[in-house]
């Protein structure tokens, strides 16, 4: 019996190969989307538009994988309270834009906006707001 043959089937080495050199592996190419964050990209925006379309697009992802839909599927006319938010996502979302952004939503602010693209532009003038109050 060739020693493939006789490898355990739940083994590892069975599924993935040998392993590799780290060096190998970790050497993948990453486009400058995967390396730029939400918050680095917002506050890397020149205008308010580019800040408001920053917001709309990290929260479209965010809300697509947290009800595991593709981001495309997420229109930002559309309110949050569309996509059956519970109070524990729009506590998540109102953490997310405090921890990216540096401002402070409520929870009716993120569930109660007309629509997705007004939470964008909402984040933005209470960031707006903030730095003229210091």
């Amino acid at each position: 019996m060739s020693a493939g043959a006789g490898a355990n089937l739940l083994s590892p080495l069975a599924y993935y190969g040998e392993p590799k050199p780290p060096a190998q592996w970790m050497k993948r190419e990453l486009d400058q989307s995967q390396l730029l964050t939400p918050a680095m990209l917002f506050h890397a925006a020149t205008t308010p538009e580019e800040r408001s379309a920053v917001v709309v697009e990290a929260l479209k992802e965010k809300l697509a994988r947290a009800l595991d839909l593709e981001p495309d599927y997420v229109a930002a006319g559309k309110r949050l309270s569309d996509y059956v938010l519970d109070s524990l996502m729009a506590v998540e979302l109102r953490n997310w834009t405090r921890n990216d952004s540096g401002t402070t939503m409520t929870v009716f602010d993120t569930l109660c906006v007309a629509a997705i693209a007004e939470v964008g532009e909402l984040v933005v003038a209470k960031v707006a707001n903030t730095t003229s109050n210091k």
